[in-house]
């Protein structure tokens, strides 16, 4: 079987994970090497993005600036760099695909769908002063569902006489994101050696949103002719303004124990009011005669339109974090996670998160960690920190859903520096 639509179709899919642009409420270096479990860890700037109650907790700099913070995600829910050589690539498939091998392309693909998803974040500027702080980042995430029936048509062809395309999925979304963040201590020696509640209050300035709405397509074979046609709804919109606001609560219990527990974008939305349009596509595909090729006619739309401002609510994230000191040297973590809605790029299944950090110098903390849930599936996070003095640089490199590079189905990456006072 010559390549031809095929490639470009799977090749497409490809551009898709890398191209669904969007830009994600960060995450940090520290954090992503010991797999996300970091709730009841982050100290200083770092606790702005995880609990914002973590400000009250004993750290040994009043003052902290993150520089500089740069943070990628890719990743999809089939393709690894391993299959992408095998099936996408001259040297892998000999210019062509056997009946097996497609077999083995579509079994990668979830019955779900072809997923995607890409988050990065920029920390333009974070200040901490004591149990106060303030950060402004560029933020946001985003996601597209490929029906796994396009990729099957596309592949096979025809081979059934109807294919019917009920499931899509996509939203991204872009943020300016400007935080103010204070603690406050109680007193309950009793329990705790030290304990406090926190507040950050969050104003967004959105920068630009899509999402799609409604998808419905069919392709149909009959004995003497042929049918087809797809329909698609979305918006758009290039601005708007929104608020949230984030509450939580920690402590630490014996020296050794921090529990920390965090509410994370509640009340959270987003009102887009600039160049709101709705967006309809249709494509119909029609033919008298399935042996007469000339008879088949096409027609294609594209309508946008002006709507009025709407609103997107950023979904709503539970964060219960802990931690052990297990010795001088070695630092054991546990998080969980949910949010409770599947839009703007959050994952509702839950995500469970085990982290480690091994000190033997106190200048250089080397983590690990992994984490199973969420959108991005299984990950193992790995990453090392240079403090030395007032100055901080933190590196980390996680995989997806793989145990070696070469079978990860995506990346992150994270660098993060920071002053200290």
């Amino acid at each position: 079987m010559i390549l031809g639509m095929r490639t470009i179709t799977i090749i497409g899919l490809v551009i898709i994970s890398t191209n669904n642009f969007s830009l994600a409420q960060g995450f940090d270096a520290s954090s992503l090497g010991m797999g996300g479990a970091y709730g009841a860890v982050a100290r200083g700037v770092d606790a702005l993005n995880w609990n914002p109650a973590n400000l009250v907790l004993s750290r040994p700099h009043f003052f902290e600036l993150n520089f500089v913070g740069a943070n990628l995600r890719v990743g999809n829910s089939s393709l690894s760099v391993d299959s992408y050589e095998r099936y996408l690539t001259e040297s892998g498939h000999q210019g062509e695909w056997s009946d097996e091998d497609i077999e083995e392309i579509l079994n990668l693909i979830p019955t779900d769908g072809f997923d995607v998803n890409l988050d990065l974040s920029a920390n333009v500027l974070g200040m901490v002063f004591g149990q106060f702080g303030i950060t402004l980042e560029v933020l946001g995430k985003g996601m597209g569902l490929v029906p796994k029936e396009i990729v099957e048509l596309s592949l096979r062809g025809n081979l059934k006489d109807e294919y019917r395309f009920e499931r899509g999925d996509a939203d991204a979304f872009s943020a300016i994101k400007t935080s103010f963040a204070g603690a406050f201590p109680i007193t309950l020696k009793r329990y705790f050696n030290e304990l406090g509640v926190g507040f950050s209050l969050n104003y967004y300035r959105g920068l630009a949103m899509a999402e799609l709405l409604d998808v419905e397509g069919v392709f149909y074979t009959g004995e003497e002719y042929i049918m087809s046609y797809m329909e698609v709804e979305g918006r758009k919109a290039e601005g708007g303004y929104g608020f949230s606001i984030d509450l939580g609560a920690a402590g630490v219990i014996r020296d050794k124990f921090t529990v920390g527990l965090a509410l994370r974008n509640v009340l959270g939305s987003i009102k887009w009011n600039r160049n709101t349009e709705a967006v309809f596509l249709n494509f119909e595909v029609d033919s008298v005669k399935i042996d007469n090729l000339d008879d088949i006619e096409s027609n294609s739309s594209d309508t946008t339109y002006a709507i009025d401002p709407f609103s997107t609510r950023i979904p709503f994230d539970f964060h219960l974090g802990v931690s052990y000191l297990l010795s001088e040297q070695v630092l054991l973590s546990l998080d969980l996670e949910q949010a409770f809605t599947k839009r703007l790029g959050y994952s509702d299944q839950g995500q469970l998160a085990l982290g480690v950090q091994y000190s033997p110098i106190t200048s250089i903390p080397l983590r690990a960690g992994m984490s199973f849930g969420g959108k991005w599936g299984y990950k193992l996070g790995l990453g090392f920190g240079l403090h030395f003095g007032f100055f901080n640089l933190d590196l980390a490199y996680s995989m997806h859903r793989a145990l070696w590079p070469a079978y990860s189905k995506g990346i992150s990456i994270a660098a993060n520096i920071k002053f200290l006072i």
